[in-house]
């Protein structure tokens, strides 16, 4: 797998913070498309990511964004029961401790969308209580009023405290809003393309035999030039130990 030489987005949002900047509304749906092809992919596969947040979302240098830390992630098979997940993105009915499915992906989704938005989580509490009460509640800070509409509509529509109500990923990437601001991003490139520039990262020798010249010096040498070392060490104690042996018997025979 190529780097995650940009870090995760958790860390591009404490950079912000600490400068006092923002992400442009241009870096905002540069990502955010990214991270909803990602994620359907995985739904597409019958995959839960169960964890979605800005610190489990990779990103490269480039600009190219990597959905990451699958540990809890699950094959559905209908609806889950098991608690999981942050705090801070989890679902009304994972707070609710309810039956839940990619919906509540959803809205862990729009959960990093506003992040990137404000740079601080739609539900904040001091207490686990206060926050349970806040995101079962669904009632957020208003998204301030220079962003476009259309950003702020997705976040509605994935901070549904019904998950019927939840757009999938596939109707979020054909809302006509979020169409109008991915052209000439990355997020265009169709898959043969992605390929290609990654495989353009791979360096190898038009020689296959000169590969082993680039590769790292085997450390079994040093081993064995120091087994044979002791060898030789351990044969001339036994030398040591036969003449010594010869010599005694020598002085034997003379003192009888």
């Amino acid at each position: 797998m190529e780097m995650a030489d940009g870090g995760d987005l958790l860390q591009s949002i404490e950079r912000h913070k600490r400068n006092r900047t923002r992400f442009t509304e241009k870096q905002i749906w540069h990502y955010f498309v990214q991270i909803v092809r990602g994620l359907k992919a995985l739904h597409d596969l019958k995959i839960v990511h169960r964890d979605i947040k800005c610190a489990n979302i990779f990103l490269t240098k480039n600009g190219m964004v990597k959905l990451g830390d699958l540990n809890v992630s699950k094959v559905s098979k209908g609806l889950m029961h098991t608690q999981t997940g942050t705090p801070y993105y989890a679902s009304p009915e994972v707070w609710k401790d309810r039956p839940y499915d990619n919906k509540s992906d959803i809205w862990s989704l729009g959960c990093v969308l506003y992040e990137m938005i404000t740079l601080m989580p739609p539900f904040r509490a001091t207490s686990m209580q206060g926050l349970a009460q806040k995101v079962v509640r669904g009632v957020y800070d208003p998204i301030p009023s220079h962003f476009t509409q259309d950003l702020r509509n997705i976040v509605k529509n994935c901070l549904q405290v019904s998950p019927t109500n939840r757009p999938s990923c596939e109707k979020i990437l054909s809302l006509p809003g979020l169409l109008n601001h991915m052209t000439g991003t990355l997020e265009n490139m169709d898959s043969d393309e992605v390929n290609e520039n990654l495989l353009s990262t791979i360096r190898c020798p038009r020689n296959l035999g000169q590969i082993t010249e680039r590769l790292p010096k085997p450390q079994y040498m040093k081993r064995s030039n120091s087994m044979a070392v002791d060898l030789d060490r351990v044969k001339l104690e036994i030398n040591k130990e036969e003449n010594l042996q010869k010599l005694v018997k020598n002085q034997s025979r003379v003192g009888l």
